[in-house]
């Protein structure tokens, strides 16, 4: 059986296919000062680009290229994940949100297909900001014996 691999498509009605990027450990730990928040790596990021947009949408205020804010909220879901930490307490089950995003796989790459109402916000101008790598030295008292 083959495989069908798209390599360029155009979505219809009223969406707009956006990049998928997603948070990396390294990202996460630049951020933070060197803690990597749990459950934050490989989730998507709150900006992304678009990548293609509908025919049918004609005036609209983005473009291909713009980098947009999208509101990722409406395709969560709560789902309850047993804690292996609490198994003696009432509270065996932790709450968790479970996002379910639509995607497809185009020329190799996932990309978001989402509704041109999912995207809140057209960022116009942006600075990308290298947070300065903060490593402290701490070096140990010489200790004192009392006699």
């Amino acid at each position: 059986m083959k495989e069908l691999r798209i390599k360029s498509g155009r979505p219809l009605l009223n969406h707009v296919l956006l990049t998928a990027d997603k948070y990396s450990a390294e990202e996460l730990a630049a951020m933070h000062g060197g803690i990597i928040p749990t459950g934050l790596v490989d989730q998507l990021k709150p900006y992304q680009k678009i990548i293609a947009i509908s025919p049918r949408l004609k005036e609209v205020p983005f473009k291909i290229g713009d980098l947009v804010l999208i509101n990722i909220e409406r395709y969560g879901t709560s789902i309850q994940k047993k804690n292996s930490l609490k198994e003696s307490m009432d509270e065996y089950y932790d709450k968790q949100i479970v996002y379910s995003v639509p995607s497809l796989m185009i020329d190799g790459k996932e990309c978001l297909k989402l509704g041109d109402n999912d995207i809140e916000f057209i960022i116009d101008e942006y600075e990308e900001v290298v947070p300065e790598k903060k490593s402290k030295i701490v070096t140990p008292t010489k200790s004192k014996i009392i006699q």
